[in-house]
């Protein structure tokens, strides 16, 4: 039998209340900011003052500090959070200093600190003027051209952020600079750094490039011909190159980076730099079941770590830096962060900060980093030559193929961006005689045999000496064994370590 409950006035809604209608009491400004904020994300001043007109919020903020939450304010953005044990209850001016608010909010510290950071020393005096390379659009922002070429630079950001954008204008700088002929290596495991070979318009530019692999290339990539392809980057000097590996499966990437890395570190002297997209690919923490990657890692290794005197410098790139093989990511000496939020990631980056920089600074920066607005960036340059500031991002001349297409709507037709044919900018002008070179490169590379003169082209001159082809029963066997279908490929790391 179910259980029946007593008919009692209580339960059949009667008693001394009944009929009484109870009026709720309005919710204080305390609780109407708490409902908003409890999601302890960060909101824009806008957003406060939609909420609570008046700046009716900022009462609001100074009763909930009272009852122990704590803000964090980052540009217009201002969270609320659990205050830890122990931790020091700031002033709400300080909060609010942050803020961009009329001056009566704002601290006179806060002012003096944020403008100490705007006006980081980035006006370049002690850079020579042909040696400059402008990251932003102001001018402003100048570091070595010389320098970088040759020096290991990380550039840190969550996904779509800016990082490879940012890494495509310094590219772009190299590409066009009327003082140095500067030859560089993009590594592309995701096929989006043919824009380089375009103008913003999407049409071929006039200067030497070469695309290889991918959907544009002049030639395919396969995971065979690592060494012949860093063959003919040191012998078409000045010429900068575009790898695109994102056709290739994982374990394919690796074994073609790992002869290409290892073929530059032995055989290279001239000044290349290589950027290195999606570093954590090629140089990861934790390794995978790929028979290539750990060979790739040590060949990876050699280039950040002993490759200056080689003439190899490197920006690496990546959107996880906890993710990536610390003996690599220690040796980054400029590092420029973008907008990343990962708590872990967040770690890996205040543990790279040397003594250098300032608490304040570091402090500043780390409470920054997950809100930083897109296209604004923080460098840093340890050892000689600090540096420590906040910059705005340049935009770039050539054509932006890391768009990220938007959704459409019904009937709308498709973005203008995405139509371009870009394979007529395969060439990007290559000259006939380049070409032919390069040809030849990647042809007996495939045939099982390598190139036995190494030819320095400039721009404008083509010097080779010709050499005689000897017989194929002369041929060294370790050079045709390299395109060989067997899966035995030795390789030497590092000067001497031999890696299956």
């Amino acid at each position: 039998m179910p259980r029946r409950l007593p008919s009692t006035p209580i339960y059949e809604g009667g008693g001394p209340f009944a009929g009484i209608h109870r009026v709720q009491r309005p919710k204080q400004l305390r609780d109407m900011l708490f409902d908003r904020m409890c999601d302890w994300g960060y909101h824009t001043k806008d957003e406060l003052d939609g909420w609570m007109p008046d700046r009716q919020w900022i009462k609001a903020v100074c009763d909930l500090v009272e009852m122990g939450y704590a803000f964090d304010s980052s540009g217009q953005y201002l969270r609320m959070r659990n205050r830890h044990p122990g931790e020091p209850v700031p002033s709400v001016v300080t909060i609010l200093s942050g803020l961009l608010y009329p001056s009566e909010y704002q601290s006179e510290e806060a002012s003096q600190e944020s403008a100490e950071v705007e006006s980081a020393p980035f006006e370049g005096e002690e850079i020579e003027v042909g040696d400059r390379l402008f990251l932003d659009d102001e001018g402003t922002f100048s570091v070595s051209m010389t320098q970088m070429i040759t020096d290991m630079t990380g550039i840190l950001a969550r996904r779509g952020a800016g990082k490879t954008y940012l890494a495509l204008g310094i590219a772009e700088s190299f590409l066009f600079s009327e003082v140095y002929d500067v030859q560089w290596v993009w590594l592309d495991p995701m096929g989006i750094a043919w824009g380089l070979l375009a103008d913003d318009k999407g049409n071929p530019i006039e200067k030497d490039m070469v695309l290889l692999g991918g959907d544009r290339g002049r030639r395919p990539l396969t995971n065979r011909n690592g060494r012949a392809v860093a063959r003919a980057v040191m012998a078409m000097r000045s010429v900068p190159f575009v790898l695109d590996v994102s056709k290739m499966e994982p374990e394919a990437q690796h074994e073609f980076a790992a002869d290409f890395l290892s073929e530059l570190y032995r055989e290279n002297r001239i000044p290349i730099h290589l950027f290195l997209d999606e570093v954590d690919v090629f140089a990861p923490q934790t390794l995978t079941t790929s028979k290539h990657q750990k060979r790739c890692l040590e060949a990876m290794e050699n280039v950040v770590r002993r490759g200056r005197t080689h003439g190899l410098g490197g920006t690496l790139i990546t959107q996880r830096p906890a993710a990536v093989s610390k003996s690599v990511f220690t040796q980054i000496r400029q590092l420029i962060l973008l907008q990343t939020g990962a708590p872990h990631d967040l770690k890996a980056v205040a543990t790279w900060f040397t003594p250098e920089v300032g608490q304040a600074e570091i402090d500043a920066c780390m409470k920054a980093l997950p809100t930083l607005p897109l296209g604004t960036a923080y460098y840093t340059c340890n050892g000689e030559g600090f540096r420590f500031g906040r910059f705005k991002v340049r935009k770039r001349r050539t054509f932006n193929s890391s768009y990220s297409p938007p959704v459409k709507k019904k009937g709308e037709t498709a973005d203008p961006k995405l139509l371009v044919d870009a394979r007529n900018a395969q060439l990007a002008g290559l000259q006939p005689e380049l070409a032919e070179i390069l040809d030849g490169f990647l042809l007996e590379g495939e045939e099982g045999k390598s190139p036995k003169a190494d030819v320095e082209i400039e721009h404008n001159e083509q010097e080779s000496d010709e050499q005689e082809t000897p017989p194929e029963s002369e041929l060294d066997e370790a050079d045709t064994d390299e395109f060989d279908t067997s899966e035995s490929v030795s390789d030497e790391v590092d000067g001497g370590q031999e890696e299956a």
